[in-house]
């Protein structure tokens, strides 16, 4: 899976090796790591997510890291 979003701070690119869309519930499910990669040096590492379409919101059971201007961060 690949997605690449433009905000109004810069663009955003979110991979995953594989994810399976279901069209009728908008919902995505992703197995396994998830990159996203933002402006100004902004990354986040996680896996297992899964994505609600119509609420945008996304929830996730494998942690989280990234880094960001102000440094790295981590969380379980």
């Amino acid at each position: 899976m690949l997605a690449r979003l433009s905000l109004a701070d810069g663009p955003v690119t979110v991979a995953a090796n594989q994810a399976r869309y279901n069209l009728d519930e908008q919902e995505v499910r992703v197995a396994g790591p998830v990159r996203l990669v933002g402006p100004d040096g902004y990354r986040l590492a996680t896996q297992d997510l899964n994505i609600n379409l119509k609420e945008r919101q996304a929830t996730g059971t494998g942690g989280v890291s990234g880094e960001m201007k102000l440094g790295r961060f981590e969380a379980g």
